[in-house]
């Protein structure tokens, strides 16, 4: 482009790796372009320079590492993330195996900061070793404040820890203000929820499984309310996010009529159930492309027990006197915990959930087994 600055639209993925190729927009023309035919880009969030640059290509993960591999390097054109802007800029690439990089550059050019990790084996016993010499070069760098020595050996590779050190150094340094490019932000939103969650309760092992299991039970369904913190992974265009929600719903497992229980008792009036503030965590997958976006999601439960029902009435056959009203479960476990699956679709501040659940419920006992099954239609609004 011969030194010219040409404004466009950008074809912006908010890479979590470092791009080989952008897309620009101009005209209604889309062109490609690599590092090698344009010296720099920028979007309203961050900057990015080409370079030819030495990289270390050597494995990172030791599982990959080869026992005693020297150091492998490569000539390679880069699009280099800029980082912050100091006395030397220091600029930021993650290539394609996900390997980061940090470099600072010296005039028109710019060197990889080296942290370099190997397997040694010595008398038979394999070890990692690993060299920081990126603390010994930034101390180069910064020669001019020796004071800044101690915060080097302090400093870790990776973006926060070296956001500090030139930051420091800024300070120190001080002269023109220097520009901060954009952090890797985690995005945020909170959400409101309501519904209806329609739950079935079954049990296995218990004295009178059979005769519960014969009983008609009717659909439990009941509002649910809820509120979200929606905590979106950084660099993946909303795709990948974590979901938390407090919910507070109810059930009830209610058998109509009377029933014959024993040889020698039925019983009626069967109603088990329980109110609950709920906990539910979720990792959800969004489709990133247009204005209906559809998603899963798969997370777990944990639920406290706020109020409980537990009874039923036991007719005595024999001696009508002695019917009384009879627990379920002698003993009730308050906490329990699921897991949990979703799928819904977003359309922008509104989205409609459909959610299925399954429980431990509230038997505390190992030869009892008392499952909650619950399916939940919610809307949720964006609030923040």
């Amino acid at each position: 482009m011969k030194g010219d600055t040409i404004q466009g639209l950008i074809d912006d993925r908010d890479w979590s790796k470092n791009p080989k190729l952008i897309k620009f927009h101009l005209n209604g023309e889309i062109n490609e372009y690599s590092p090698i035919q344009i010296l720099a880009f920028g979007t309203d969030k961050e900057s990015y320079k080409s370079f030819i640059t030495r990289i270390d290509f050597s494995p990172y993960k030791v599982n990959e590492m080869i026992e005693n591999d020297p150091i492998k390097y490569s000539i390679d054109t880069v699009f280099a993330r800029l980082i912050i802007k100091s006395k030397s800029d220091l600029y930021y690439v993650k290539d394609l195996n996900a390997k980061e990089h940090f470099f600072i550059n010296t005039q028109s050019e710019i060197e990889e900061l080296e942290l370099q990790k190997g397997l040694i084996n010595k008398n038979g016993r394999s070890g990692l070793i690993v060299n920081e010499y990126y603390k010994v070069q930034l101390k180069n760098f910064m020669a001019d404040q020796p004071k800044i020595a101690s915060t080097i050996e302090q400093t870790n590779y990776n973006i926060p820890s070296m956001l500090i050190l030139f930051n420091k150094y800024n300070q120190i340094y001080g002269g023109e203000r220097k520009e901060l490019s954009n952090k890797d932000k985690t995005k945020v939103e909170l959400e409101a929820i309501v519904g209806i969650s329609m739950n079935y309760a079954s049990f296995q092992g218990i004295h009178y499984e059979d005769a519960f299991a014969a009983a008609k039970q009717k659909k439990s369904i009941k509002p649910l309310i809820g509120a979200a913190l929606i905590v979106y992974l950084p660099r993946n265009r909303k795709q990948w996010s974590i979901d938390n929600q407090i919910n507070y719903t109810s059930y009830n497992a209610i058998k109509s009529g009377r029933y014959k229980l024993d040889n020698y008792h039925d019983f009626s009036d069967f109603n088990f159930g329980a109110s609950y503030m709920k906990l539910v965590n979720i990792l959800k997958y969004q489709y990133p492309k247009g204005m209906l976006r559809s998603y899963i999601g798969i997370g777990i439960s944990n639920g406290i027990a706020l109020a409980i029902k537990n009874g039923y009435y036991s007719h005595n056959n024999i001696d009508p006197q002695n019917s009384d009203e009879q627990k379920v479960l002698n003993e009730i476990r308050k906490y329990e915990q699921g897991l949990v699956f979703n799928a819904g679709v977003s359309f922008n501040k509104w989205k409609i959930e459909l959610r299925h659940d399954r429980t431990n419920g509230m038997s505390p006992y190992p030869d009892v087994n008392n499952t909650i099954k619950g399916t939940q239609l919610l809307l949720h609004y964006r609030l923040k």
